[in-house]
């Protein structure tokens, strides 16, 4: 296939577990780190989202989404992606995938059952994060619309963990559309509720990109007609 390259983001309790086609490791949070320990990985060949343009800081209430933001940013590999530490594409698939310049590959969805994903989100993780979309969405701050959230109290699956590939034009399309609201929703926290809440959930904002990210897909008018989207299957290793 033609190249594709994987960041894989890690964090400091979780390095990777596998590694699979042109895979670059990506320290997450870096900002927290030691020199002494930075030196250490920089001999294993870690990048860092700490380094050039980056919103390393963020990292306590965005999750990996700083990652996903440096790669953005500061990277231009033609064929771009991201997998998880102990989440990893399947390798006979993506050994076989003819990439194609208009086709967005995400996450193959996990089902919930009976329960939707926005349940699912507020039983695991909390409501929080809802509640700043609703006021942002409602007051058109973000491009994500009240229909769209209640697409997601619908629907009963959810492509998972922030991870994508595609084309580095498809690819930077996407993440523009997701920091927009990403950068909105956290300035927005300060007058839709108190930012830190007091179940401890800091990172509401990380968790809740999963389901934007899931919305986007399913609104092709974020994207130019011809894109299609495919899914990947993913394993946890």
């Amino acid at each position: 296939m033609t190249q594709l390259t994987l960041y894989c983001h890690c964090f400091k309790q979780n390095l990777n577990h596998h590694t699979q086609a042109t895979q670059k490791n990506l320290m997450c949070g870096a900002h927290l780190l030691d020199a002494s320990y930075k030196n250490q990985l920089t001999s294993k060949g870690f990048y860092f989202d700490d380094t050039h343009n980056n919103i390393s800081h963020l990292n306590q209430w965005l999750g990996d989404l700083t990652g996903l933001y440096w790669i953005w940013k500061n990277t231009d590999d033609e064929f771009v992606g991201t997998n998880q530490y102990r989440r990893f594409y399947d390798d006979n698939v993506l050994s076989t995938i003819v990439m194609d310049p208009n086709t967005l590959y995400i996450s193959a969805p996990v089902g919930f059952g009976s329960m939707s994903a926005y349940d699912q989100m507020v039983m695991h993780h909390t409501e929080a994060g809802f509640n700043v979309l609703k006021v942002a969405s409602l007051s058109n701050r973000v491009s994500i619309k009240p229909h769209m959230v209640d697409d997601i109290k619908k629907i009963t699956y959810l492509s998972p963990c922030n991870m994508f590939f595609a084309h580095r034009d498809l690819f930077n399309k996407l993440c523009q559309i997701l920091f927009e609201i990403m950068f909105e929703l956290y300035e927005g926290s300060k007058y839709a509720l108190p930012w830190v809440q007091p179940n401890g959930q800091t990172r509401m904002l990380a968790f809740l990109a999963e389901r934007m990210l899931n919305m986007i897909y399913l609104n092709k008018d974020y994207f130019l007609g011809n894109t299609q989207i495919q899914s990947v299957n993913w394993n946890l290793r």
